[in-house]
């Protein structure tokens, strides 16, 4: 029986297909080879073989947290920008947001980047006015912000500095109602 030849697999998620271009045009933007990126790698802790960064730019194989968080140190860019779509204009398709945008499966680019960099929430539950969007998204930002004395939700003066954080426009926020409250 003649042998028969195997087809690589292929990733065909959105965010793996964003992964594989935007490793590639990192790696290309520096000027190094794949050999070159996994010598980096392999001095970092985390060695990945050239030919696995080649299956992984081709879409042949897919990329851990670990392996994403590697790549981003060794290229010297936050692990969002390997994630997330190289524009934010126009609509990007993510993994899992089928009926976000009426359904077609497209964010907006820079709704997407909004809520990868924890500034604003991909969705809003519907039926929200202004104010209940407003209270919606001070609630999702406290969820989303890491701990630390400065916001710590449990005392009045974390809440405090969270509102003031807001307010002076902290995550692309700004208050628009010219109160202080």
């Amino acid at each position: 029986m003649p042998e028969q030849k195997r087809v690589p697999p292929q990733i065909t998620d959105p965010t793996g297909r964003t992964v594989a271009a935007n490793v590639r045009r990192h790696r290309e933007r520096q000027g190094l080879s794949t050999y070159e990126l996994a010598r980096k790698l392999a001095d970092a802790g985390r060695p990945i073989a050239a030919s696995a960064l080649s299956k992984i730019e081709r879409g042949e194989r897919r990329v851990d947290v670990g392996d994403l968080v590697a790549l981003a140190v060794v290229l010297d860019v936050p692990p969002i920008t390997l994630l997330m779509p190289s524009k934010a204009h126009g609509g990007v398709e993510l993994t899992g947001t089928g009926g976000i945008d009426g359904g077609t499966g497209l964010v907006s680019g820079k709704r997407a980047w909004a809520w990868a960099q924890g500034r604003e929430p991909l969705r809003y539950p519907s039926g929200l006015d202004e104010q209940g969007r407003a209270r919606f998204l001070a609630v999702w930002l406290m969820a989303v912000t890491p701990e630390g004395p400065d916001f710590d939700m449990t005392t009045a003066e974390g809440r405090d500095a969270f509102i003031a954080a807001l307010k002076a426009g902290a995550w692309g926020t700004e208050d628009r109602t010219g109160s202080d409250g």
